[in-house]
C-alpha cells in the first residue's frame, strides 16, 4: 500500500493524497473500501470516482488536526 500528495489542477489548488494498492492482491475492490469508510464510525466520505481499480483519493481541505490519523486508521482496518 502506497499513499502520494498530489495536487490535482481543479479543486482549488488543495492538496490531495492518493492511497494505491495492488487491486490483484486485496479482496476489496475501491467501491468497497469506499463504502465501509462512509458507513464505519466516524463516517469518511471520500474524492468520489477514482477510476484505477485499489485506489483512494482524499481532499484535504476539510481536514482539521488529529483527522489525518483517523484516516490512516480506518483505511487500515478495512485493508488490513
Amino acid at each position: 500500500v502506497e499513499a502520494s500528495i498530489f495536487v490535482p489542477q481543479i479543486a482549488n489548488q488543495c492538496p490531495h493524497v492518493r492511497v494505491q494498492w495492488p487491486a490483484n492482491r486485496y479482496a476489496i475492490t475501491t467501491p468497497q473500501a469506499m463504502q465501509k469508510l462512509r458507513d464505519g464510525e466516524p463516517s469518511i466520505e471520500l474524492v468520489p470516482g477514482p477510476t484505477v481499480p485499489g485506489t483512494l483519493e482524499i481532499a484535504t481541505w476539510m481536514l482539521r488536526t488529529g483527522d489525518a490519523g483517523v484516516i490512516v486508521r480506518r483505511i487500515r482496518e478495512i485493508l488490513f
